[in-house]
């Protein structure tokens, strides 16, 4: 994920208080990284293209 774009990562406890405000006062950001993050997860975690690609490996493995 990627700072600023789908997750906001802070150091500090006031840092990570003050990201927290901002999703809370700025809707545009709060969509943005919802939206980002979503599409990242969808794209990255789905099941059904890992499922895919652990079948095609399957398969190799069954022809040696």
């Amino acid at each position: 994920a990627k700072n600023g774009t789908e997750v906001l990562v802070r150091d500090k406890p006031e840092e990570i208080a003050q990201a927290a405000i901002d999703l809370i006062r700025d809707k545009k950001l709060y969509n943005d990284i919802a939206t980002n993050a979503r599409a990242m997860v969808a794209k990255d975690y789905d099941w059904a293209p890992i499922a895919h690609q652990l079948g095609k490996i399957y398969e190799e493995l069954g022809k040696k």
